[in-house]
């Protein structure tokens, strides 16, 4: 009884810790998994898609710029944006064009208010990286913040076209969709 169970959990465990398809994920270029994640069949696989197309966004490819990374989440983290900022300053100076750099310090120039700095890193983002799923889904929100409907539906339907099974995605579509051009007769 005991040895079954042992092994039954073990099963669950392999099945968790290794999803299916999750292999494959590894080794497939930034333009498959767009592809792959532009056709996913539900938010699950679409969700696991984003999460792998973000980690390998998030690899900078040196040691130098994923500790100053590193050390400006954490300062986010601890409430020290000033800090963050000036780390994500030296990340940029340092390597110009890695877009999770950009997006990053976007983030961070949005939490202290500079909403023009972080929709020109998001630009500069998408500029190296056109399918920034998250940049867009960003830039939207910063331009619904500031009024700009028209702006926010374009970015979110954009951002909506790489992930269409992001439920939150659609549901931020079809509210401003009713905002900016009404509702259908």
């Amino acid at each position: 009884m005991m040895k079954n169970l042992f092994v039954i959990l073990a099963v669950v465990f392999v099945a968790l810790a290794f999803p299916v398809g999750a292999s494959a994920v590894a080794e497939d270029s930034v333009e498959q998994l767009l592809d792959r994640l532009a056709k996913a069949g539900d938010a699950l696989e679409s969700r696991h898609i984003a999460d792998a197309l973000l980690n390998r966004w998030a690899r900078a490819n040196s040691d130098t710029i994923d500790l100053l990374a590193a050390r400006a989440q954490a300062a986010e983290a601890a409430g020290a944006p000033s800090l963050a900022r000036q780390l994500l300053d030296y990340v940029i100076t340092l390597a110009p064009n890695w877009a999770d750099g950009y997006v990053r310090r976007a983030r961070a120039r949005a939490a202290s208010g500079d909403d023009a700095g972080a929709l020109s890193d998001l630009e500069t983002s998408l500029l190296k990286e056109p399918g920034r799923f998250d940049a867009l889904a960003m830039q939207g929100a910063l331009a619904e913040r500031s009024g700009d409907k028209k702006q926010a539906l374009a970015a979110t339907r954009k951002a909506l076209a790489l992930q269409p099974m992001n439920e939150d995605l659609r549901k931020t579509e079809e509210r401003l969709k009713i905002e900016v051009e009404g509702r259908d007769i």
